[in-house]
């Protein structure tokens, strides 16, 4: 029965519209802004095409199907478009909301694949006449930019699964730019009230965001107080950052607490994500801080609060992000600015006493072991207990482990650490790098570690032991986001199956530590 339905949804979402009343009409630039600033329909003439045009302005007319209710449309992603009935403006989406709330039966869901477009719906009061203004490029179609739906077509009972399914609702849809507060339901059960957005850098520029969930009232001592539901997208494996999360816990002895979920969002299904503490949780859950000058800082994107001169040319200014305290006083400022001065120093002198020494080697083990190609400059958190300065957890490996084609991510040989982004990250990370003592406690980590947790059997293990959780459950998420096949930034190759995929990520790691045991075991 799903997979017909699931036909018929393909067929529907190929069509132009199942409303045979439409019609469309291009309207000059300054009428339609007018339309636009005033909210309202006003008298106007039809506007001839131009065909040296960039862009269009179309107004697209129908009739609903319905004398009072709703009414289903879906329009491409990131245009802008205002529908008005009666000549009065009644809906409007600038593109800065995100996830738009549907009206779902019980215990369904809204499953539609990723065309580009994204399905809105309205509560009319009459079947007036719709117009639904909006701009796009001169190649596209009316069917690439919009078309109505019937949304019967797209109800999908919730099935049993074996992982869970996570759900919340926001009647104003998600933004990145402020907080929604919301109900965060497990299985249907409410696991914790908080407020949400979407987060992420270059990820935001993705069609499957992420959030961040800051708890209100969690119910639980054991949930953390910020959380992450992180959208697997470009890494088509869906395990990259829970591997790396998983093999930080076994060589730390500090758990990240994460794990796979459906994820429904104003009741239209996401896909497959990764619910996991935020770095500042999980700083306060492992972390047993009594030190009232202990902190937490960030290696990432400036502008930064911290910012040091260099020590060696050619070199970014090293700089840092406050994460806890995030709002320090000026006396939390100049004591945390003075301990990551002494830090430097130190290491600029070989002297390894400022650092938790294990905690870098693991963290400088994991990154090369991945070759993440965005370590040391980015996502790298710092963490002082009022003794020394350790690395607490590590974060954001979604392009690492052999996915990237620039930066020779793809290539299994070679270091990061003093690769092609050596220098825009800073320069103390060279100065341990080449420390000869620190070289042997990494050396001798290492190959107790490739006995052990880092051997090819556990390895293999660790991934097999992912894909046996994902189960069948990955082939929704895939049915959602069709990505096989296809060119994904930044990845370099387009494998066509998730076993394709697999496959290569244990080869490459297989390459990858033959590279790393030429280098690191005498």
């Amino acid at each position: 029965m799903r997979v017909f339905k699931f036909i018929c949804l393909l067929l529907l979402m190929s069509s132009c519209t199942k409303n045979p009343s439409i019609s469309s009409l291009f309207i000059s630039d300054e009428v339609a802004e007018e339309f636009i600033d005033r909210e309202k329909l006003i008298e106007f003439k039809s506007a001839e095409f131009n065909a040296k045009q960039d862009s269009v302005y179309r107004l697209v007319l129908l009739e609903p199907k319905v004398d009072t209710g709703n009414f289903e449309f879906f329009v491409r992603r990131g245009v802008p478009f205002y529908v008005f009935q009666n000549s009065d403006l009644i809906f409007k989406n600038t593109g800065t909301n995100f996830y738009p709330c549907i009206q779902t039966l019980a215990d369904t869901y809204i499953f539609y694949p990723d065309k580009k477009k994204t399905l809105y719906q309205i509560s009319l009061s009459s079947s007036d006449t719709l117009k639904i203004l909006f701009k796009h490029s001169v190649m596209h179609k009316v069917s690439d930019v919009f078309r109505s739906v019937d949304l019967s077509d797209l109800y999908f009972e919730k099935s049993k699964n074996s992982l869970p399914w996570m759900e919340f609702n926001s009647a104003f849809g998600i933004t990145d730019t402020s907080y929604s507060e919301v109900d965060v339901l497990e299985n249907g059960s409410v696991l914790l009230q908080g407020k949400i957005k979407i987060r992420g850098s270059s990820s935001k520029a993705f069609p499957k965001k992420q959030f961040t969930i800051k708890s209100i009232n969690s119910g639980s001592s054991t949930k953390a107080i910020k959380s992450v539901l992180y959208a697997p997208y470009i890494d088509r494996s869906l395990i990259r950052n829970k591997l790396t999360y998983d093999l930080f816990s076994s060589l730390s002895g500090d758990s990240i607490n994460s794990y796979f979920t459906h994820l429904i969002v104003n009741g239209s299904y996401e896909g497959i994500y990764l619910m996991q503490n935020h770095p500042k949780a999980l700083f306060k859950n492992n972390v047993k801080y009594d030190n009232p000058n202990s902190f937490l800082v960030q290696i990432d994107r400036c502008p930064c609060p911290i910012i040091h001169n260099t020590k060696v040319d050619s070199f970014i200014n090293p700089a840092y992000v406050f994460e806890i305290p995030s709002k320090p006083t000026d006396i939390q400022k100049s004591a945390i600015d003075s301990k990551l001065i002494d830090f430097e120093n130190a290491l600029y002198n070989n002297d390894l006493s400022a650092i938790d020494v294990k905690s870098f080697v693991d963290l400088i083990i994991l990154n090369e072991l991945s070759k993440n190609i965005d370590a040391y400059r980015l996502s790298t958190y710092l963490a002082f207990d009022g003794t020394q300065i350790s690395i607490p957890t590590v974060w954001d490996f979604n392009i690492a482990w052999g996915l990237a084609e620039h930066a020779t991510g793809f290539d299994a040989t070679g270091f990061v650490i003093n690769g092609e982004n050596k220098n825009h990250a800073p320069y103390w990370w060279q100065l341990l790098w080449n420390n000869k003592e620190f070289q042997i406690h990494l050396k001798e980590s290492y190959s107790v570690y490739r006995q052990e947790i880092l051997s090819p059997l556990m390895l293999n293990k660790s991934i097999d032991s992912l894909v046996a959780d994902l189960g069948t459950d990955k082939d929704l998420n895939f049915e959602k986001w069709p990505l096989f096949g296809t060119n994904i930034w930044p990845n370099k190759y387009k494998t066509t199956s998730h076993e394709e995929e697999i496959s290569r990520l244990k080869g490459w790691i297989k390459l990858r530590m033959d590279w790393l045991d030429s280098k690191w075991l005498d």
